[in-house]
């Protein structure tokens, strides 16, 4: 997905699907990994545009998935997963899992 906007004559693309997935920068920037330290992600913006709710969802996604990461001993897919049909902004919609408790 691009954006275009003209200033100067000039034209600037933005892709925002390739935002956190720069292989130059991220290392297996297409694997989730909940392990990943120094994540410089774009997730929640930048500068003035940063996410107001950032420090909470940031908070929230740290408690859970050292909550999971306690109780979950196996994950695995359980079926293909469904991707958000949008124009503008792309992801995952519904991924099925199966896992094994401990």
């Amino acid at each position: 997905m691009t954006a275009a906007s003209h200033h100067d004559g000039k034209s600037v693309g933005l892709f925002y699907a390739s935002g956190n997935r720069d292989e130059d920068v991220y290392d297996d920037p297409f694997v989730l990994r909940i392990d990943r330290e120094s994540n410089d992600h774009i997730g929640f913006g930048r500068g003035t545009h940063v996410c107001m709710g950032a420090h909470l969802a940031r908070l929230e996604l740290h408690t859970i998935f050292s909550q999971l990461r306690e109780r979950i001993c196996g994950i695995a897919t359980a079926g293909a997963a469904e991707r958000v049909h949008s124009s503008f902004v792309g992801g995952i919609e519904r991924a099925p899992i199966r896992w094994t408790l401990r």
